[in-house]
C-alpha cells in the first residue's frame, strides 16, 4: 500500500526525523530515502513525508545502482500502466501486475 502511494513505511520515527535524506530526481520529480522509512518518500505525492523526514537535510547524491533500478522500474511501471488505461478502475490489478511482470522481464528483471 505505501508504494502505491508514493509513501515510504515509517519503522522508526525518530531516527527518519534526525537524519538527512538521500534525494535523487526523476523525470522532474523529487525522491527521497530516509533511514528510518522503508521505501521512497516521493516530495510529489506525499510532500508531508519529505518536510518531516528531510528536515535534518538533504544529500543529492545517490548510487548509481538504486537510481538505475528506481527508473528501470518506473520505466515498466509507465508502460504496463498504458497497456490496462481502458479497464475499468476496479478491474485493472491483475491485469497490471501481469502487464507489469512482463515489462519488468523484457528488461532482465526476474519477477
Amino acid at each position: 500500500e505505501h508504494a502505491i502511494e508514493g509513501q515510504g513505511l515509517v519503522v522508526n520515527e525518530a531516527r527518519a526525523r534526525a537524519t538527512p535524506c538521500r534525494v535523487f530526481a526523476y523525470k522532474g520529480r523529487e525522491y527521497a530515502f530516509s533511514p528510518g522509512v522503508i521505501g521512497l518518500i516521493s516530495g510529489e505525492k506525499n510532500p508531508e513525508q519529505m518536510e518531516a523526514f528531510c528536515k535534518a537535510g538533504k544529500t543529492y547524491e545517490v548510487k548509481p545502482g538504486i537510481k538505475e533500478r528506481f527508473e528501470t522500474f518506473a520505466s515498466a511501471a509507465e508502460t504496463a500502466h498504458k497497456e490496462i488505461e481502458e479497464i475499468p478502475k476496479g478491474e485493472r490489478l491483475v491485469p497490471w501486475l501481469t502487464a507489469m511482470g512482463e515489462e519488468l522481464e523484457k528488461r532482465g528483471i526476474e519477477v
